[in-house]
């Protein structure tokens, strides 16, 4: 139970910071003069970009609520409506495939779970190719669950129209700027 718990807890921390990391790297960030280089956000900010960070997942979801500013048309809507459905089908995929993986690795290997709790351990040895390996496992499984989420991201745009399509990036970094921007 502690090792699944663990790595539980390893999986869902590198997920949002990686969603964490791509939505402070967007383009329209970088040229809005918004990116991780001098970002210092307060508890709140931080805790706003992890929600945030979450729903990144959901590509589908995001476009839906900012329906109005997109000006879907009732048969995008629909549509969009139903990429909904599909991509938490996806997300569940996903994240079975990713704590499957992690519990056969952790089963297979104590060497990699040791490594594991390195992560958030102050104090022991520190053994570098079980860390690389444990770090490289878990980047393969992180790069699977971002190409699925860039899938789910291109089947939402595939709905949209150039115009709207021109709006994503904007879009999504006002929402970050609302994060970001101190008050």
């Amino acid at each position: 139970m502690r090792r699944a718990g663990t790595l539980h807890v390893f999986v869902i921390r590198s997920s949002t910071v990686l969603a964490g990391l791509m939505l402070l790297a967007s383009p329209m960030a970088a040229q809005k003069g918004v990116g991780i280089v001098g970002a210092t956000l307060d508890t709140a900010q931080r805790a706003t970009m992890m929600v945030n960070a979450l729903k990144w997942q959901f590509p589908a979801e995001f476009v839906l609520e900012h329906g109005a500013e997109f000006s879907l048309t009732p048969e995008q809507t629909g549509l969009i409506q139903h990429l909904v459905v599909a991509e938490h089908d996806s997300a569940t995929a996903r994240q079975a495939t990713i704590f499957a993986r992690a519990r056969a690795v952790a089963a297979s290997s104590d060497s990699h779970l040791a490594a594991i709790q390195l992560l958030s351990s102050w104090t022991g040895p520190v053994d570098d190719a079980a860390i690389r390996a444990a770090i490289c496992e878990q980047a393969t499984s992180q790069a699977d669950f971002t190409i699925g989420v860039i899938r789910d991201r291109h089947a939402v745009a595939d709905v949209l129209t150039q115009a709207q399509r021109a709006l994503l990036s904007e879009i999504e970094t006002n929402a970050l700027m609302r994060i970001v921007k101190k008050p």
